[in-house]
């Protein structure tokens, strides 16, 4: 028997942006990494994601101009970790997509992502969503508090292991300056706090200079 959709992954899917995915089919034309190139980025991301470089920060930043191919290496790294099965959530902006030149739908997309990555999230997710279904018209911050960073806390408490990666591919397509600014400090003010394990989530943003 099929199970009828929860109200608050009725809200949830309404507010995330499928346009976003990293695999969406929106996406196709973007080019991936050809074979043996930008060796070094994709290593350099790698060790780091595993933990094998002495680098101990949470955040990744790639940079470079426009058609520097940071999209390319993005989408690729996405894909390597998603087949690793360590990718959580990926938002990739569009400025000339009107449903992800924004940050309004930046928290949605990643959760709706999270409770496909990890299952046993969706119940929690959705109740929270349920208990406000006006989560996604409060402060950004509140939405990643209650929307990644509590139920990944509370699976974490409960011993279930996750995938740990997000990735934010063009910031910088986000066409409001000051939404950009305020997305960076709430990653930074809610996963850097005494009660959360800065390393159990890394962020891979890329965007231009």
């Amino acid at each position: 028997m099929a199970q009828s959709m929860s109200e608050g992954f009725k809200i949830l899917t309404r507010t995330a942006s499928p346009n976003a995915f990293h695999d969406s089919y929106h996406e196709v034309d973007i080019p991936r990494c050809h074979e043996n190139t930008r060796v070094a980025v994709l290593e350099k991301i790698g060790d780091w994601v595993n933990l094998v470089t002495d680098i101990a920060a949470f955040i990744m930043w790639l940079y470079g101009a426009a058609g520097a191919g940071k999209s390319a290496i993005a989408r690729t790294t996405a894909e390597i970790l998603h087949d690793q099965q360590q990718l959580l959530a990926t938002f990739f902006f569009s400025r000339q997509d009107s449903s992800r030149n924004h940050v309004k739908s930046v928290v949605a997309t990643l959760a709706y992502n999270i409770t496909l990555s990890v299952p046993e999230s969706y119940h929690i997710i959705t109740s929270s969503i349920e208990k406000d279904p006006h989560i996604f018209h409060r402060p950004i911050a509140h939405q990643l508090r209650k929307l990644v960073n509590d139920p990944l806390q509370q699976l974490s408490r409960q011993g279930v292991r996750y995938p740990t990666v997000i990735i934010i591919d063009g910031l910088d397509e986000c066409l409001n300056h000051d939404e950009r600014t305020t997305f960076l400090h709430a990653i930074s003010t809610t996963t850097m706090t005494p009660q959360w394990d800065s390393a159990s989530l890394k962020f891979l943003i890329t965007s231009r200079p």
